[in-house]
């Protein structure tokens, strides 16, 4: 399993990345998404930190709970959200 599949990640994450996917749904993710992220708890930060304030030429988004802080690239980001929401949808009944 590699680090792009969202089941690598810890289940804690795994949830908040299904949460950013339903927050993007058909957009792109931004900072401003982060406002319709909705989790049964707050036990958790998600933040956008701008490439200008890191002093790197991208901005990055954080994600802190207790138990660990890690960092992804907007980019990185968006994907395993995405992925996340399709892995937890209900698969189509085969008749």
């Amino acid at each position: 399993m590699d680090e792009n599949d969202p089941e690598y990640w810890p289940t804690q994450l795994q949830e908040i990345f299904a949460a950013v996917g339903i927050a993007m749904g058909d957009r792109r993710l931004t900072p401003e998404t982060l406002k319709l992220v909705h989790m049964p708890n707050d036990e958790f930060t998600i933040s956008h930190v701008s490439g200008k304030e890191a002093g790197w030429k991208r901005g990055h988004y954080t994600i802190t709970m207790t138990g660990g802080y890690w960092r992804f690239p907007s980019g990185r980001l968006e994907k395993l959200s995405r992925a996340a929401v399709k892995s937890k949808a209900p698969s189509p009944k085969s008749d």
